[in-house]
């Protein structure tokens, strides 16, 4: 009990980070691909902020072609309006996609078939937070609240890959996905909230879609704390704090780099998911 009490009185000072647009950029300055993704073309779901936004400014980086998508599409414009006015690339267009929404899916896969030629990369970074999951609540939480969080960060996230999988196998694209799960899937805190539970999915899918597309590279990362508005945290804050061994969440840009680079013909080693997180506990 004594060892508790004085736990709770220790405190210990972080000097201070300011999660900036300078420090993003520092983060962005040369390709981690060596070129190999040149003239691909990534979807990219959950695209409107976040990881979704670095994700798309290291492929910008990375001379690929950008698809975002997201069920928003006002919030789709200002994203390519942002990405244009930071990165001077024209070849940036939206998609409006309801993850969880299976016609909208379909009309989705559709329009990228006319347009696109298709894709070369799928990203799979949509998904929701709640306060049911914050609040790490399991007994008491209703079906529809589950439902909610289920079907965008799993359902909606399957049925997509697997179209777009069976479109690549087709094609005989030798394509790429990479699933963003979460810390979230590997800790007994968490592994009982709808969020926990969804992202649990989300890796043992991976695992699974490896075996059906052989000639697919599926990668999937599980990040752990980040600086995003997910984490009350934003362009502008002091992100110093003890959530790891290095003192501060990761930055998008950080996950985002992982992401081009497994996604560029280094994935097809990787067998397990990828722990993006600096010895952290939950």
């Amino acid at each position: 009990m004594i060892s508790k009490v004085r736990k709770k009185l220790t405190y210990k000072a972080y000097r201070k980070l300011i999660y900036s647009e300078e420090l993003r950029d520092a983060y962005l300055d040369s390709s981690i691909c060596g070129n190999r993704l040149n003239g691909k073309t990534v979807l990219i779901t959950g695209a409107t902020g976040g990881i979704g936004t670095a994700i798309a400014l290291r492929y910008i980086r990375e001379e690929c072609n950008v698809v975002l998508a997201g069920r928003n599409k006002e919030k789709l414009e200002e994203s390519r309006e942002y990405l244009r006015k930071k990165t001077g690339s024209e070849r940036i267009r939206c998609i409006v996609i309801n993850q969880c929404d299976k016609e909208s899916i379909d009309l989705a896969i559709d329009e990228l078939r006319k347009t696109e030629g298709f894709i070369d990369i799928l990203v799979n970074n949509a998904g929701v937070y709640t306060d049911v999951d914050k609040q790490r609540r399991f007994r008491n939480v209703t079906e529809e609240e589950f439902m909610a969080v289920w079907k965008t960060n799993f359902e909606g996230t399957a049925y997509l890959t697997r179209l777009v999988a069976d479109e690549m196998k087709k094609r005989a694209k030798e394509g790429c996905v990479v699933n963003i799960a979460s810390i979230c899937a590997e800790f007994r805190n968490y592994q009982y909230t709808p969020y926990g539970i969804s992202k649990s999915a989300i890796v043992a899918i991976t695992k699974e879609m490896r075996k059906v597309y052989d000639t697919i590279t599926f990668v999937c990362i599980e990040p752990g704390s980040v600086a995003t508005n997910m984490g009350n945290l934003k362009v502008g804050d002091n992100i110093a704090k003890g959530c790891n061994t290095l003192s501060h969440p990761a930055l998008p840009e950080e996950i985002a780099a992982q992401v081009a680079f497994f996604s560029c013909g280094f994935g097809r080693y990787i067998r397990e998911e990828i722990v993006a997180s600096a010895c952290e506990t939950l």
